[in-house]
């Protein structure tokens, strides 16, 4: 199992058994913070009752440690993986609280006879499991599951619908499932306790971000908020004793992160490495921009790389291995090539701007919902917003008044209020394969009908978020790379949360707040941006090229052999969904 992920932890693999046979950990450890073998894991208590396998970072563990060493505890380390064992010893399970960081951990506790296991807020870490006759297994990918099980997992069929029509990834009513029967993932923001014999004893979600709106507020006080701290995070997630750097789109979130990188830096910013994809003779290139941080910040080291359809076709494979769930979209290339570009310069920590859409309005149905709320409030600022998108989109827009604005909804229907639809219009899974799947079963989504509450779903529940996340992570683990999320602080959300409707979304402008707290570190260009596009891929070309390969002819094949699809008079999106989905079959 530990060797089947080394790709995550190079530096150190290793396995331990406890004397009575009932618990076996392993960890493969990637050395980011105290480079010392005595770090490494699995890592024993001094007093030899608890023994801990962790993956992550804990950002704030000197400000922990500190605290512990006050009410008498003693370190022999001086890692991060010591203070959260020592944290649990002191606390328990509300040692969770306390913690700003992205982990996935499991202690054993020889004493009570129990394992305790845990996942961070945000689901940035993955923690996988199964029941068997073997007793609990778990692991940070789902490979060493299978391997060490040596089961046939099957895929879930309505999981194969789900994502064949809606390129959808999770099942939001249930959040531990995964695509494979009987192979589960611990929620995030959630802890549980695991007996001796492999049976859950406790389950509890820790953390709920749910915040009262302030009011009174005006927008110069919350961005200055906003910014004191953003720039907290940052600077907790530049802690390492391995070198730094930052990917760097050309987008607002990346971009402001860099700024604020060469702000904490200082007088060090020179240091700094940023990386780049981007795409040849394509029109939503965002290289101009990545110049204008350059030029602002001329301390700066670019590296650039530049994806291809070549590349899709000769590394689609790895992919695949690496990533172990479908993916709908060809974008998660470029991050790949990043990941592969950062490895080879050496850095082993990449700050990444993941996590902004989410929670501050980053998405076009979240504008969609903000002018539903407005008009449903007979909000005086209904007719400057729409008159407003009106003057920056023109006709494209009139579909936002009264009349047409649910059927302007119509494209986000099936994804957001209901996953299941036995009329769809274009149907991609055959009449057979759909027969098998009951209306009783299908994925669904919770409508909401406030701005704030969707913010709230998209982050919290299975909208996309902890997909991003999950991308992002084995893209980066593939090449040894751990990546890091400044606007994933916990303090950060709960307190955008706190915020009005309008202080993330203004008229056009999504990300309000975020623009007025760095538009004097940011050039405007880039701040005042409305056109979104991040690592987007020039996916018509590929595709074009994609699909002429024998590989997909045969992916083909094995689809309308398992009597999944019956046809292939789809578009280019569809095809590369059945595309990726036979890879897993």
């Amino acid at each position: 199992m530990v060797q089947l992920i080394s790709h995550r932890g190079p530096d150190f693999q290793s396995v331990w058994r406890d004397p009575k046979r009932i618990v076996c950990l392993g960890h493969a450890r990637l050395a980011i913070v105290d480079l010392d073998a005595t770090s490494n894991q699995p890592f024993h208590s001094s007093c030899g009752q608890y023994v801990v396998v962790f993956n992550g970072e804990i950002y704030n563990y000197q400000e922990i440690r500190r605290e512990l060493e006050r009410i008498g505890h003693e370190f022999r380390t001086n890692s991060d993986t010591e203070v959260l064992l020592q944290s649990y010893a002191e606390y328990g399970p509300t040692c969770l609280e306390l913690l700003d960081g992205m982990f996935a951990f499991a202690i054993w506790d020889s004493r009570k006879g129990y394992l305790f296991i845990a996942r961070d807020r945000f689901g940035e870490k993955p923690f996988y499991y199964t029941k068997s006759d073997e007793g609990f297994v778990f692991a940070s990918e789902i490979k060493a599951i299978t391997r060490s099980d040596r089961k046939n997992f099957e895929i879930r069929k309505k999981f194969i619908f789900n994502f064949l029509e809606y390129g959808h990834v999770s099942n939001p009513q249930s959040t531990s499932e995964t695509m494979y029967e009987n192979i589960f993932k611990l929620p995030k923001a959630t802890y549980k306790i695991i007996d001796s014999n492999g049976s859950e004893l406790v389950s509890k979600k820790y953390w709920n971000p749910i915040q009262n709106v302030v009011k009174g507020i005006s927008i110069e006080e919350a961005s200055s908020r906003f910014y004191k701290l953003f720039e907290e995070s940052v600077r907790l997630r530049l802690g390492a004793d391995v070198e730094v750097g930052s990917s760097l789109s050309g987008g607002l979130d990346s971009s402001a992160i860099v700024a604020t990188i060469s702000q904490v830096m200082k007088p060090r910013q020179n240091n700094q490495k940023v990386f780049t994809a981007r795409f040849k003779d394509y029109s939503k290139d965002e290289g101009h921009l990545v110049e204008e941080m350059l030029r602002s910040y001329p301390g700066l080291t670019s590296r650039q790389v530049y994806p291809n359809a070549s590349d899709l076709s000769s590394e689609i494979d790895q992919l695949v291995h690496h990533q172990e769930e479908p993916f709908p979209t060809t974008s998660i290339l470029a991050q790949y090539k990043v990941m592969q570009l950062v490895q080879k310069s050496g850095v082993k920590v990449l700050l990444d701007g993941q996590g902004a859409d989410e929670y501050l309005g980053g998405y076009e149905s979240h504008h969609k919902r903000y002018l539903k709320e407005l008009f449903d409030c007979s909000d005086s600022s209904y007719s400057s917003a729409l008159a407003a998108y009106n003057e920056k989109y023109g006709v494209n827009f009139k579909g936002y008044t009264k009349p047409g604005f649910i059927s302007s909804l119509s494209h986000f229907k099936a994804r957001f209020l209901s996953f299941f639809n036995t009329n769809l219009s274009n149907p991609v899974v055959s009449d057979c394969f759909r027969s098998n799947i009951s209306k009783e079963e299908a994925y669904r989504f919770t409508p909401s009908n406030r701005l704030n509450h969707l913010l709230y779903l998209s982050y919290t529940e299975g909208w996309g978020l902890e997909n991003l996340l999950r991308y992002a992570d084995r893209n980066a683990m593939a090449f040894s790379i751990e990546t890091r999320m400044p606007f994933l602080s916990h303090k950060l959300v709960e307190y955008v949360q706190s915020l009005p409707p309008g202080y993330k979304i203004n008229k056009v402008w999504s990300k309000f707040v975020l623009r007025k707290s760095v538009e004097n570190l940011v050039p405007n260009s880039i701040v005042w941006n409305i056109n979104k596009v991040g690592f987007e891929t020039p996916e018509p070309v590929w595709f074009e090229q994609l699909f002429k390969t024998l590989d997909y002819k045969r992916a083909l094949e094995k689809m309308t052999d398992l009597r999944i699809v019956d046809s292939d008079e789809f578009d280019s999106r569809v095809r590369w969904r059945m595309y990726i989905m036979a890879k897993y079959l």
